[in-house]
């Protein structure tokens, strides 16, 4: 799952075409990594979208999750086996794009519900396969994306302690 999601982020700064220009092949980014990823950003997108705490996260784990989707559906529908994905990725794509920086929490939750829809196989109307990797999401969000990935990774490589630290290097 690792090597799928630096695919993704490291291909999406520099690509300004609407086609990716390397393929999205399973050798380069596995299907199931990218279902696993898009399960993973539903569920954080679910824990965070309540009254209570979107304020806090509108800027941060919101905003970053739709990002993150845009990507994954677009990965996923460009996939040489995404006849074989539940998840619908242009129309997965195109629900996470919804949602926009100053939504309120309730455009956020329609966005969410068009995003489970996609996620299920469940979503109607159009949505074309070619979009431009470079409108999927803007370069703050990607960045503090990576960026918490990129720590955690550290801490655990500062204090290696444990199977856990072998069986991740190893």
């Amino acid at each position: 799952m690792k090597n799928a999601l630096c695919t993704v982020f490291c291909v999406i700064p520099i690509l300004a075409s609407a086609g990716s220009p390397v393929g999205v092949t399973e050798k380069i980014a596995p299907l199931a990594d990218l279902k696993l990823e898009v399960s993973e950003q539903v569920e954080r997108l679910s824990g965070v979208l309540t009254a209570e705490k979107y304020d806090d996260a509108k800027d941060g784990d919101v905003r970053q999750a739709f990002g993150l989707l845009a990507c994954l559906g677009q990965a996923i529908a460009e996939h040489d086996q995404a006849d074989g994905a539940k998840i619908q990725g242009a129309a997965l794509r195109d629900a996470a794009l919804q949602y926009k920086r100053k939504a309120s929490l309730e455009e956020a939750q329609k966005a969410f519900e068009a995003v489970k829809l996609a996620v299920a196989g469940q979503a109607e109307g159009d949505h074309a396969k070619e979009h431009p990797w470079n409108k999927l999401i803007n370069m703050h969000p990607m960045m503090e994306e990576m960026n918490d990935r990129n720590s955690k990774i550290l801490r655990v490589l500062r204090r290696p302690r444990g199977r856990f630290f072998w069986e991740f290097c190893g």
